[in-house]
């Protein structure tokens, strides 16, 4: 995988990993045959909730209460996992 982009209305997370996706109660890996199937059924949910795993993972929630982690290095030196990005700003998380 070279990217992938979650675009929120003008919001975008461009990532360098794949995200775990969690729906039905059901854990999803990037290479998985099904993966692509799941995360796109994401596409018309309302995201409820933002948060972070213990500096694991940024985790988006959503209305059907399935969830997106993305995961996040502690290296300080790694490559950037994510980085979003507003209309008017830059957020990177390392």
């Amino acid at each position: 995988m070279d990217s992938m982009e979650l675009m929120f209305n003008a919001q975008v997370i461009h990532l360098l990993t794949y995200p775990e996706v969690t729906a039905n109660g059901v854990v999803h890996t990037g290479g998985e045959p099904d993966y692509r199937d799941v995360i796109c059924k994401l596409i018309t949910r309302i995201v409820v909730s933002v948060d972070t795993r213990r500096r694991e993972a940024l985790i988006l929630k959503f209305d059907d209460d399935s969830m997106i982690a993305i995961p996040v290095s502690d290296e300080m030196h790694s490559a950037l996992d994510f980085d979003f990005r507003t209309t008017g700003s830059h957020w990177w998380v390392r």
